[in-house]
């Protein structure tokens, strides 16, 4: 049982290191969309894109 807590306890790390290196990526394309739906000084349209 300790050996299956242990593995558990690893996986979890493992997951929480996968996310928080995900996160930048995730901020960029975030901003990106957010860019995108307001198209400053542009007009916005539906382009392939956006879909």
């Amino acid at each position: 049982i300790l050996q299956e807590i242990f593995d558990v306890e690893q996986n979890i790390e493992f997951l929480k290191k996968t996310i928080t290196d995900k996160e930048a990526f995730l901020q960029v394309a975030h901003t990106r969309l957010e860019t995108r739906t307001r198209r400053p000084n542009v007009e916005a349209c539906r382009d392939p894109a956006m879909h």
